[in-house]
């Protein structure tokens, strides 16, 4: 079998714990977070990517401005957990959620907007540790934001294909506006 049902692994566990106290549910479909679902919004107030991220992107040169106000707050308050991300993913294996493609289409997929949400985040992070000059910082988020996308990229069905290519686009214009 060239995709045999395997099981969520303890990176993918404790990268979801970790998500969760960022605002960021369900990875995969049919999560419950103590016994109930949660909705799509996400820590912005936004279904997908942060505003801030976009307009940064959109524009053609490398300046980045300073972050909105409650932004740099969510930062400082979200630190400690989004270092933990930092650590865990760059000290285990990367994480997998549980494929199973011979259930055909009754197969869990990844969610996109939990990946959208979590690597807009990420990519906030990059830009504002870029605009600080912390380009080692920044570096090391980036990695950690391309590791997580490569698990899409290893998975057979077309829908995470879809997202790591978003993902892809976004990490190339964040790339593009870093210094260094």
């Amino acid at each position: 079998r060239q995709f045999p049902k395997v099981e969520m692994n303890e990176s993918a566990r404790q990268l979801e714990e970790l998500t969760t106290r960022l605002g960021i549910f369900n990875p995969m479909p049919n999560r419950l977070y103590d016994g109930e679902r949660k909705g799509v919004t996400g820590p912005f107030g936004a279904v997908d990517i942060p505003v801030y991220v976009l307009n940064q992107l959109r524009r053609p040169t490398d300046v980045i401005d300073p972050l909105p106000e409650g932004t740099q707050d969510y930062l400082k308050n979200h630190r400690a957990d989004l270092d933990a991300i930092y650590v865990l993913l760059q000290q285990s294996e990367e994480p997998r959620w549980e494929p199973n493609v011979s259930a055909l289409l009754q197969a869990p997929v990844p969610n996109f907007i939990y990946h959208r949400q979590l690597q807009g985040l990420i990519s906030l992070d990059v830009l504002d540790k870029s605009r600080q000059g912390q380009s080692i910082a920044a570096l090391q988020a980036l990695e950690v934001s391309w590791k997580i996308n490569q698990l899409l990229r290893r998975r057979p069905e077309l829908v995470s294909q879809m997202i790591a290519s978003s993902i892809f686009h976004l990490q190339a214009g964040v790339m593009r506006k870093m210094k260094d």
